[in-house]
């Protein structure tokens, strides 16, 4: 009687050995994948609530310009400034700089921000554009520019 299934046999080991190594190797993708997109999330969440309850010095550790240096911090200005919302509005994911199915390298968001400062009590309210980027070497999310500019929306 003829074999009629031509992968019994010596092949079979190997081809299921092969099998594997790809189905392994498309699931670690993913797994980065998601692993960064969790760290972003998280990042996020940590800056926002930093914002949100006036820690602005630690929120400025989120910062980290990949080229010269992000502006000093006002912390004597910022002690009146009262963060009452943080919602981001709009995040787009840079597709052309995501390697190997590792997950994007980029995030590009507008936020949109409201707060008051004690001498006004007036809640103002602005977008702010932010720019996140991942640093392979620390495997950490950074905010490429300035922390929200305050004066600039509104307050004295």
């Amino acid at each position: 009687m003829k074999n009629t299934f031509p992968l019994r046999g010596r092949n079979m080991p190997l081809l299921l050995l092969i099998f594997i190594f790809v189905v392994a190797g498309s699931g670690c993708a993913k797994i980065q994948a998601t692993k960064r997109a969790d760290k972003f999330k998280s990042t996020l969440d940590t800056y926002s609530a930093l914002l949100r309850w006036g820690k602005y010095k630690q929120a400025g550790t989120h910062i980290k310009m990949r080229e010269g240096e992000p502006k000093q911090l006002d912390l004597e200005y910022l002690k009146h400034i009262h963060v009452t919302r943080y919602d981001v509005v709009q995040q787009v994911a840079s597709v052309e700089n995501e390697e190997e199915g590792k997950g994007p390298t980029e995030i590009a968001m507008i936020a949109e921000i409201d707060y008051y400062h004690d001498d006004d009590l007036r809640v103002h309210s602005f977008e702010h554009q932010q720019l996140w980027w991942y640093d392979e070497e620390l495997e950490r999310w950074f905010l490429e520019g300035d922390l929200p500019d305050f004066q600039q929306h509104g307050s004295r």
